[in-house]
């Protein structure tokens, strides 16, 4: 569902006590850690985004600009 609480630590690489206010979904988390294991992976291949660099302050930018869901006949467009 939306607005889902999801946590992240990783001592010693993100900072601690943040908070990261740009929706984010599980698709991202293939991506994240395709990339915390160095693995060379087409952005085309994976439909999420290594939030990695989001969570240690090195990208500001929001990781989605628009997040779409489908389930059967169901569809939604989450933008901004």
């Amino acid at each position: 569902g939306m607005h889902v609480p999801f946590l992240v630590a990783w001592p010693g690489k993100l900072p601690a006590n943040q908070t990261f206010d740009h929706p984010v979904t599980t698709l991202d988390v293939a991506a994240t850690a395709a990339g915390i294991a160095g693995l060379e992976v087409n952005a085309r291949d994976l439909d999420g985004v290594n939030l990695v660099p989001y969570l240690q302050g090195k990208n500001k930018a929001p990781p989605h600009e628009r997040l779409m869901w489908r389930w059967t006949a169901q569809s939604a467009i989450r933008e901004g």
